[in-house]
C-alpha cells in the first residue's frame, strides 16, 4: 500500500466519533422498588502503544461505575446482587460527568425511584467521584473500606499500606 493510500489517526478517530451513539437502555417489564442502590467508582491509567519511540507517550484513563442492590455470601465469598457495569474510556477529565448522568438514567429506566430513600456513592474520594455524586439523584458520597482504613491509619501515625 503506498503513502497516499495511508489513513491518518485523527481521520479514523473522526469517523468512529461521527458514528459513536449511546444505545438506549432496555426497558424491564416492571421496575424495581427498593429504598437503596450503592455505587462504587474507580478508574485505571491506561497508556497507548506507539508506533515510533519518538512519540509523545500519552494515555486515557478507564473509569468504572458499577451498580448493585446489595451483597451477599455465599460459599464463603461476598456476591454482589443485580450488579450493573457501566464503563468509559477518557482522554479528557470534563466527560467524568456523562458517565454519572448516564448511570442515573439507567437507575430511572430500571428503578421505581420514588421508593429510592438513597444511593451511596464510593470510591477513593477522587474528585471526579465527588462532582459526579451530585449527577445521581439521592446520592450521597461515602468511601470505600479500603481508601477509609487507609486514612485512619495515617491519622493514627502508622504509615504500612494495605
Amino acid at each position: 500500500m503506498g503513502k497516499d493510500a495511508e489513513i491518518s489517526k485523527t481521520a479514523v478517530m473522526d469517523k468512529v466519533h461521527a458514528v459513536q451513539a449511546e444505545l438506549p437502555f432496555e426497558k424491564p417489564v416492571k421496575k424495581k422498588c427498593v429504598e437503596y442502590l450503592y455505587i462504587e467508582a474507580n478508574e485505571d491509567h491506561i497508556h497507548k502503544q506507539e508506533k515510533a519511540a519518538a512519540e509523545k507517550k500519552s494515555g486515557m484513563i478507564g473509569k468504572l461505575l458499577y451498580l448493585y442492590e446489595g451483597r451477599v455470601e455465599k460459599d464463603g465469598r461476598v456476591e454482589l446482587t443485580n450488579v450493573f457495569y457501566l464503563g468509559e474510556l477518557y482522554a479528557r477529565s470534563e466527560e467524568n460527568h456523562r458517565l454519572f448522568r448516564r448511570m442515573q438514567k439507567y437507575i430511572e429506566t430500571n428503578y421505581e425511584t420514588k421508593y429510592l430513600k438513597q444511593v451511596y456513592v464510593s470510591g477513593n474520594y477522587g474528585a471526579w467521584i465527588k462532582a459526579g455524586v451530585s449527577d445521581i439523584d439521592k446520592g450521597v458520597m461515602v468511601m470505600d473500606k479500603y481508601h477509609l482504613i487507609k486514612y485512619i491509619n495515617k491519622a493514627a501515625g502508622r504509615c504500612w499500606t494495605i
